[in-house]
């Protein structure tokens, strides 16, 4: 439920290894550009494993984004991909699996309950929810330590012998800046019904329009191609925003959840978990009401920018 990013450019891939000084990963076949990301997240995912051993609650939160970047991207390519790729990302939604819970339980702990006190949910209930999600985060942990690092490894190797042995197709052999236009249009249509989603302001339909807006946000950051500028910060900071006012209705739901949870028996008792779930739904109610105007933002940058435009649809 954190503040909505401000607008800034397009995240830049670092240049693929082996590539000639001054190529872009948009220069090289969108085959060899794809390997090169899916060795890039993972790379990411490695990199933060000890601290999130170590219970490090941002390095889990840094390999969840890198989780989320690795999956957008799959399924961004997804239409120049071979049957393969399916093993894959349910690999990947596997690790996510894993990530999930220690996540949910420091969000809860280190943002939920903290923003319920500012709004002024009573502290002796909020310390109650305190003490029995620490015992529920702690269990989550110990959990990730045991299969964590088995379920990174797999994964990661599977991935990269998959990436290596992509097959030529001629989806794959154009450059990438010929190839990303297509996959950015087909990420735009998927939520380019969101408009009614949003009206009807019912929670499933708005938690699947969260997910293909993120998509969307992580697939402009990769692989918006180079010269279109301010179309392109303007579509990547309106699905930012968006993305960040359905994350905080759904942070808001996950927290009703979590506490519904912690109201059982061995938990904080149903009296805390019923003040901390009515704060929730007031939470998620605001969040569902600024939708429209971030929805509007989000339809007009995306048909300025030529790559997601209507047109191309």
């Amino acid at each position: 439920m954190g503040t909505a990013p401000g607008p800034s450019a397009p995240d830049a891939p670092a240049p693929a290894p082996g590539t000639p000084p001054g190529t872009s990963l948009h220069d090289l076949p969108a085959g060899r550009a794809l390997r090169h990301l899916i060795g890039a997240g993972l790379d990411d995912l490695r990199a933060d494993l000890p601290r999130a051993l170590a219970g490090e609650a941002e390095a889990v939160h840094r390999m969840r984004s890198a989780l989320r970047r690795l999956r957008a991207i799959l399924r961004a390519f997804r239409p120049a991909l071979p049957a393969s790729v399916a093993p894959r990302e349910r690999a990947l939604r596997r690790l996510g699996q894993v990530l999930g819970p220690p996540r949910d339980w420091d969000v809860f702990l280190d943002e939920t309950l903290p923003r319920a006190a500012a709004d002024g949910v009573a502290p002796i209930a909020l310390a109650a929810l305190r003490r029995a999600a620490t015992a529920r985060r702690r269990t989550a942990y110990a959990r990730l330590r045991r299969t964590l690092p088995g379920v990174v490894g797999d994964t990661a190797t599977a991935m990269r012998e998959w990436a290596e042995k992509l097959p030529t197709t001629a989806s794959l052999t154009v450059p990438l800046a010929t190839l990303a236009p297509d996959l950015l249009a087909r990420l735009a249509r998927r939520v380019r019904g969101g408009g009614p989603v949003i009206a009807r302001g019912q929670r499933e339909p708005l938690h699947q329009l969260r997910k293909r807006t993120r998509r969307l946000r992580d697939a402009l950051a990769a692989l918006v191609p180079p010269g279109h500028g301010r179309a392109a910060r303007g579509a990547l900071a309106a699905s930012r925003h968006l993305a960040a006012r359905l994350g905080r209705m759904n942070d808001a739901a996950t927290a009703a959840s979590l506490a519904a949870r912690l109201g059982g028996p061995g938990g904080a008792g149903p009296a805390p978990a019923a003040l901390l779930s009515d704060w929730a739904a007031r939470v998620e109610r605001n969040a569902i009401r600024h939708l429209p105007k971030a929805w509007r933002r989000l339809r007009k940058s995306r048909d300025r920018f030529a790559g997601t435009s209507p047109r191309h649809a």
